[in-house]
């Protein structure tokens, strides 16, 4: 399959037109940011400590706070999602980011930015949706 763009690139590219960096905040540009990613599909690749597989989501849109101050439950504690990937030996690149949201109504599931990336073309070329996601899992499943 063609080669997965990051979505930190694929955001200062196509939507913010400017570069992230560790100050950058997303809740000015929300208002667009969540119609432009809403219906994409990523591939997150877990960090290496994590030792589990690539996987294709479809995003609903962004979390309600960033990575640093959005919480969830884990061992019944409630840490941020910064925080847990921390734990984990993976210290997030861009805490004050928000995440992509990509459960369900039932069940939520925040996914950093920058362990996302997005199948070139993909968004440029929204009618094609079946092939591409059949591609896209199959280049999850193979890469």
């Amino acid at each position: 399959g063609a080669m997965a763009m990051p979505m930190i690139e694929y955001l200062e590219r196509f939507s913010l037109k400017a570069k992230i960096n560790n100050t950058t905040n997303l809740d000015y540009s929300r208002r667009f940011l969540e119609p432009f990613l809403r219906g994409i599909n990523v591939v997150y690749t877990p960090p290496q400590s994590f030792q589990s597989a690539p996987r294709v989501y479809r995003v609903n849109g962004l979390s309600r706070a960033p990575a640093s101050s959005e919480t969830f439950e884990h061992d019944g504690k409630k840490v941020t999602i910064a925080s847990y990937f921390h734990s984990r030996n993976y210290p997030l690149k861009f805490p004050q980011l928000h995440c992509l949201n990509v459960g369900s109504s039932i069940k939520s599931i925040l996914l950093p930015i920058e362990l996302c990336s997005i199948e070139e073309g993909q968004a440029l070329n929204r009618k094609d949706g079946a092939t591409q996601v059949a591609n896209m899992i199959k280049y999850a499943a193979t890469s």
